[in-house]
């Protein structure tokens, strides 16, 4: 099956076919632990809504219904706060991505979350399949967070919170980085002015908030960029307040922000402001999305040693078809850390029996 990916310039007119991405099996197998992960979840309305999510051909909430009228609405409130540059075309397509059965009430992901990158092409992540990946070690990072924390305090920590937030945060990655026929994704726009952050992160609180999620969830899934301290918490404010306008939803009535001294201010819900009356789970939760910072260093070693081993498997580097055929598929059955390790072990004999092998199944 193809998959639609469009360019952001020419999105009204022209749809371009995007090659069937390489998904690995430890990718479906993350894909797989992660839905496990959400039947778990204790909370019955977030479980249900997140094992939902997971789930092929779930229906995109916050896009439900929406016309070109209605984006046209959307993007002019954002606008007018200063939350994106302008009201173009560009800008549009970047806060609503392409999907599959757009403006009616069941629209999908225009690619399988499972063949998914956890980040544009040589950040992080960034092959079929490093959604998953990304997303199963940052909840599995949670998980031990709270515990240790939990530990630390002696007091109780709601691990299923923080795992829940973590299947969240990345959830629109699915959405926002789809890739097109030279093997690069869409690009992301950022949304919210001076306090902008990716549009993953806030069409991921989009979502959330559409299926009615409880605030003590969309907040700590929107701790995610920063810990909501100080100039963080005017950020995450701005990050909500930004997700409650393309959601349609009303951010005050549902809980995620109130009215405060100098305008929308996030709804602790305790009669606190600021730093205290932030709860622990936002905390771990900011902390245990930090994993981009191996994984991309990792992943720009990897590009390194993979252009200049290319040729020896028959790819130029600098010819259309090498991300798609040599190194999406390299990266998606081994991963950027394992190469990097590899490397930095001084084995990189063993690196190119691997690829080696990788060519004896027919996969390059």
């Amino acid at each position: 099956m193809k998959r639609i990916a469009l360019s952001l310039v020419l999105l009204s007119t022209t749809p371009v076919l995007a090659a069937e991405p390489h998904v690995a099996e430890r990718a479906r197998k993350d894909y797989k632990s992660l839905q496990q992960t959400a039947q778990g979840l204790t909370d019955p309305q977030i479980r249900a809504a997140t094992v939902d999510a997971l789930s092929p051909n779930t229906c995109l909430r916050h896009r439900a219904g929406l016309t070109a009228e209605g984006k046209s609405v959307l993007v002019t409130r954002l606008a007018a706060r200063g939350f994106v540059a302008d009201t173009g075309p560009q800008t549009t397509a970047g806060v609503f991505p392409p999907v599959t059965a757009d403006g009616s009430a069941c629209p999908t992901l225009a690619q399988p979350f499972v063949a998914a990158p956890g980040g544009p092409v040589h950040s992080h992540h960034g092959w079929p399949g490093g959604l998953p990946e990304h997303e199963r070690f940052n909840q599995r990072s949670g998980a031990a967070l709270s515990a240790l924390y939990s530990e630390s305090a002696g007091l109780p920590v709601d691990a299923s919170l923080v795992s829940a937030a973590a299947l969240w945060h990345d959830w629109a990655k699915a959405l926002v980085f789809q890739w097109q026929t030279d093997g690069t994704t869409l690009p992301e726009l950022r949304i919210g002015g001076a306090n902008g952050t990716g549009a993953h992160h806030v069409l991921g609180l989009s979502e959330s908030m559409a299926r009615k999620l409880s605030p003590r969830l969309v907040i700590t899934q929107a701790c995610a960029h920063t810990a909501p301290v100080g100039d963080g918490a005017a950020k995450v404010a701005t990050w909500l307040e930004a997700a409650a306008i393309i959601a349609r939803v009303d951010p005050v009535k549902a809980g995620y922000l109130r009215e405060g001294p100098n305008g929308l201010e996030i709804n602790w819900g305790n009669g606190a402001s600021g730093e205290t009356g932030v709860w622990r789970e936002c905390f771990i939760h900011n902390e245990s999305d930090a994993g981009y910072i191996h994984s991309g260093a990792a992943e720009k070693a990897a590009d390194t040693v993979l252009e200049r081993l290319a040729p020896r498997f028959g790819y130029d580097p600098k010819v259309s078809g090498y991300l798609m055929k040599f190194r999406h598929i390299v990266l998606a059955e081994l991963g950027a850390d394992r190469i990097q390790a590899l490397v930095s072990a001084g084995d990189e004999a063993r690196l190119i029996k691997e690829i080696d092998a990788l060519k004896a199944k027919g996969m390059l």
